[in-house]
């Protein structure tokens, strides 16, 4: 049994957790130690840059995807520092 913790960045999906076993259904995943930083870094800085051209209230198809791309850069960014 190997009890060494990776960090996995998640997007998306459920989990099911029993005993000592964790089961993930997730579209996708990337394991911390291979994320690129300085990439995820980069895509945070332009989802961030592409939501401040909207309203706070404003809801757009790009808005949304662009959130969805700060989640996402985040989780990278976490996973990765961890």
């Amino acid at each position: 049994m190997n009890s060494q913790w990776k960090s996995i960045a998640l997007m998306g999906g459920f989990a099911e957790i029993e005993s000592d076993e964790v089961i993930v259904l997730v579209n996708n995943a990337e394991i911390g130690s291979e994320i690129n930083v300085q990439n995820a870094e980069q895509d945070l800085k332009e989802a961030k840059l592409t939501i401040s051209k909207f309203s706070e209230n404003e809801k757009n198809p790009e808005k949304i995807k662009a959130l969805k791309e700060i989640s996402k850069a985040e989780a990278r960014i976490q996973a990765a520092k961890n």
